[in-house]
C-alpha cells in the first residue's frame, strides 16, 4: 500500500493541477460588432432606505441589450443583500435573460422580462401592506395644489472630464383632507446636461432604434402598459436615453421637461413628504415595534425622544427635517461605441439555467 503521505502529496498535486486548468482564460472567438457602451455610479439612500452604492454598464445595439449591476451596501448588517446581477433583452428572438453573477446562474424570459411567483393566492402582497395608501385607510382627500417648475439655473461645472450646465425641477403636490389638513409632498430634481459630443449622438441613435424596436415587441412591459408606447418614448427621451424630437407624445408632466437640453451626466432626485392629512385613521396603523410613523415625522421623532429635554428634541427633528425619504444621484462616466464580441448577449456557458418561463 502507498505510504499516506504520498497519497496526499499525490492528491495535492492533482488539486493544483486541477485548480490551474478550471481557472484558464477561455478566449472568445464569437464575431465582434460595434455596440455602444454607457458606464454610470449611482448612490441611493433615504429616511427608510438603506444607504447603496452602485456600478452600471450598458451594452446597446439596434435589437439588443445588456445592463450589468454591481451592488453594495454600506451598511454592515446590510451586506448579505450585496449583489452583482445582469439583464440580457434580445428583441429578434424575443427573450430576456436574468444573471446572476455571483451563484453563476441565470434565467430565461419572455423579452418583458420574469414573473415572480407568490404563495399569496387571493391576498395582499407584502408590498400593498407596506404602503398604505388613501384607499386602504378609509380617507378621502382632494388635490389643493399641483405645482412644477423647471428652470435652467446658469450654473456650470465640469462631469467626468466634460463641461456641464444645470436645470433644476421642483413639482409640489398639496393633498387636502376634510378636515382641511394637508400632505405636502416635494420632489427636487437637477439635471446636469453637456452638448452631445459624436459619441453620445451615435448612442442617442443605437439607443432609439433599440427603444423603438422593444416598444413594439414587449407591450406587456409595466411601464408601457402604464403609459402606452408613446409616453414611454416620450420618458426615454427625458431621461436622456435618446434624444428629444417632436415624435414623442408627452403628457404634461414630460412635456414641462422637454426644455431640458443636452446630454445628462448627472441626475439627482430627492422626494420630502410632510404627512398631516387623516390622523385619526392613520393612529391605529404602527410600524417599527410600535413606533407610530404615520402621523408624521414630528410625532414619530417625539415619541422616540420622550425623555430628552425640548432642547434635544428640535435639534433632533431639525436633523430628520433634512433628511429626504428617497435620494438617488446618477451620475454617467463614460460614452463610446466599442467592438464587442457577440457572446455578451447570451448567458455565459458556464452559467446554470435555474428557470424558463
Amino acid at each position: 500500500m502507498k505510504p499516506l503521505y504520498k497519497t496526499l502529496i499525490s492528491l495535492a498535486v492533482v488539486s493544483a493541477m486541477t485548480g490551474c486548468a478550471s481557472t484558464k482564460k477561455v478566449e472568445d472567438n464569437s464575431p465582434q460588432h460595434p455596440t455602444v457602451v454607457l458606464k454610470a455610479k449611482y448612490h441611493l439612500n433615504g429616511l427608510y432606505l438603506p444607504e447603496l452604492n452602485g456600478q452600471q454598464v450598458v451594452y446597446t445595439r439596434a435589437t439588443q441589450r445588456r445592463l450589468d449591476h454591481d451592488n453594495k451596501f454600506r451598511n454592515l448588517l446590510m451586506r448579505w443583500a450585496n449583489s452583482n446581477s445582469g439583464a440580457i433583452a434580445n428583441i429578434d428572438d424575443k427573450v430576456s435573460f436574468m444573471l446572476d453573477h455571483d451563484k453563476k446562474q441565470y434565467r430565461e424570459c419572455p423579452l418583458a422580462g420574469c414573473s415572480t411567483f407568490s404563495f399569496n393566492f387571493g391576498g395582499t402582497d407584502s408590498d400593498d401592506e407596506a404602503y398604505e395608501s388613501y384607499e386602504s385607510i378609509g380617507c378621502e382627500v382632494s388635490i389643493v395644489s399641483n405645482d412644477l417648475s423647471v428652470v435652467k439655473t446658469g450654473q456650470k461645472r465640469v462631469i467626468s472630464n466634460m463641461p456641464a450646465e444645470e436645470y433644476k425641477v421642483q413639482w409640489q403636490l398639496v393633498l387636502q383632507d376634510p378636515a382641511a389638513k394637508k400632505d405636502t409632498n416635494l420632489v427636487q430634481m437637477s439635471f446636469w446636461t453637456t452638448t452631445p459630443d459624436t459619441q453620445m449622438q451615435q448612442a442617442w441613435q443605437v439607443h432609439r432604434q433599440f427603444q423603438t424596436a422593444y416598444a413594439e415587441h414587449a407591450e406587456d412591459n409595466i411601464l408601457i402598459q402604464l403609459l402606452g408606447k408613446e409616453a414611454y418614448m416620450g420618458l426615454a427621451a427625458i431621461t436622456g436615453d435618446i434624444e428629444k424630437t417632436g415624435n414623442e407624445q408627452y403628457n404634461d408632466f414630460l412635456q414641462a421637461l422637454t426644455i431640458i437640453e443636452g446630454y445628462p451626466l448627472s441626475i439627482k432626485a430627492e422626494w420630502y413628504r410632510d404627512t398631516q392629512s387623516c390622523q385619526e385613521k392613520r393612529r391605529s396603523k404602527k410600524q417599527n415595534s410600535g413606533v407610530d410613523l404615520t402621523a408624521g415625522l414630528g410625532t414619530a421623532a417625539r415619541s422616540l425622544l420622550s425623555g430628552v429635554v425640548d432642547q434635544q428634541k428640535e435639534r433632533i427633528l431639525d436633523e430628520w427635517r433634512k433628511k429626504p425619504l428617497f435620494h438617488y444621484l446618477y451620475d454617467v462616466t463614460e460614452v463610446k461605441e466599442q467592438m464587442i464580441h457577440d457572446s455578451l448577449f447570451m448567458p455565459p456557458v458556464n452559467y446554470m439555467l435555474t428557470d424558463r418561463q
